[in-house]
């Protein structure tokens, strides 16, 4: 039962929550043509308003990815902070749950879920900021890293035609 819940429940939760980091991120950036995918196949359900545009998919327990922060009129070094964002915001999830869930009895199914929601955060931030490249598909850590060596050399530049 507990495999359940973390398959349907904390690893979607906690994708949601990763990407709403890359989503608010890039929209304090007026990113305005962002949003949440979660999941592939038919769309179960669509919330979309002025303030969040998210996509729910039939097996939303897959893949979650937010799109339309790639646009190449924003700096490198937003880019780099969206990048960032997501697993910043796992990270902090985790570490946090992790300390609350040091004060629950591991007995009970409350610490045990929080334990590992904390835990499933924790792997999604450590798997996210890892700079990798499979294919076409970056992982957060290589975009970031990428966007920041952008800048840097921009600077470099600019900074030797002065």
């Amino acid at each position: 039962m507990l495999f359940v819940w973390v398959i349907f429940v904390l690893f979607p939760l906690a994708t949601l929550l990763h990407e709403l980091g890359h989503f608010i991120t890039a929209r304090s950036f007026r990113a305005d043509n962002t949003r949440i995918i979660l999941g592939i196949g038919p769309i179960l359900f669509r919330v979309s308003n002025r303030f969040i545009n998210i996509e729910v998919h039939a097996l939303y327990f897959i893949r979650g990815y937010t799109i339309g922060v790639e646009s190449n009129e924003l700096p490198n070094l937003q880019k780099a902070l969206i990048s960032v964002n997501g697993p910043l915001i796992n990270a902090v999830v985790g570490c946090y749950g992790w300390m609350y869930a040091e004060n629950l009895p591991f007995e009970s199914t409350n610490g045990q879920l929080i334990f590992l929601f904390s835990m499933v955060n924790i792997w999604i931030a450590a798997g996210n900021l890892v700079p990798f490249k499979l294919g076409s598909k970056k992982s957060d850590g290589f975009i970031a890293l990428e966007m920041l060596m952008k800048y840097i050399k921009a600077i470099t530049q600019k900074g030797a035609k002065s």
